[in-house]
């Protein structure tokens, strides 16, 4: 009786370690904070998932942010779903995400700067928001297309620099392109846009040499 009650103790403890590893390191915890607004801020990432569906809700409030550094360095995900509360992407949140592959941003406002640096294995992105921080894609060596919507206003120096991008054709809504905005570019040959919209950076777009720019408007 006792050698059955034995194994019974150690088969259930067993059982225990192995769901509190898989808790633990396997799937991915989410980690939160209250912003002033009553929303929340998505700020930490744990486990060994390689996809991770981020939390449209949190204590029955909208998850709007994904914080600084949350994915930093992390190099397992390779597939992140964002719900559609999400609009805010803050500084080097996925920065050296070495093999993620995919990300939906289509109802993302804003990427602050470094926000996507060093993503290697992203080959594409659709950005549909207003504000691209400097640096954003900052040597995603292998993203060779990106498409925008219809609400682009603001892209920060070196937004796109050390990529593959051949083509860039933006949307009518830019107003402001800053300073090496696509400079460190060497595959990039061509720049679509309507110059009499834009307010800030005609003499920069006007400066670039050995890249053909099409006035759209």
């Amino acid at each position: 009786m006792k050698k059955k009650l034995g194994i019974i103790i150690i088969t259930s403890l067993f059982i225990i370690s192995i769901f509190l590893v898989a808790f633990f390191t396997i799937l991915p915890r989410q980690i939160y904070e209250l912003n002033n607004s009553g929303t929340y801020t998505l700020t930490d990432v744990r486990g060994m998932a390689k996809t991770v569906e981020v939390n449209e809700k949190y204590n029955d409030k909208d998850v709007t942010i994904v914080g600084i550094r949350a994915f930093y360095k992390n190099e397992r995900i390779q597939k992140i779903i964002l719900p559609k509360t999400i609009t805010k992407i803050e500084r080097l949140a996925f920065s050296e995400c070495k093999n993620l592959k995919e990300i939906n941003l289509l109802n993302v406002n804003m990427l602050e700067r470094n926000s996507f640096s060093y993503c290697g294995s992203l080959t594409n992105i659709n950005f549909n928001g207003k504000y691209i921080g400097a640096s954003s894609f900052y040597g995603c060596e292998n993203l060779e297309d990106i498409g925008f919507g219809s609400n682009l206003i603001d892209i920060g120096s070196y937004a796109f620099a050390k990529t593959k991008i051949k083509k860039i054709i933006l949307p009518n809504t830019l107003k402001n392109i800053s300073i090496d905005a696509f400079a460190d570019m060497p595959s990039l040959e061509e720049i679509d846009l309507y110059l009499s919209n834009i307010s800030t950076g005609l003499d920069y777009i006007n400066s670039l040499k050995n890249i053909k720019i099409v006035n759209l408007g």
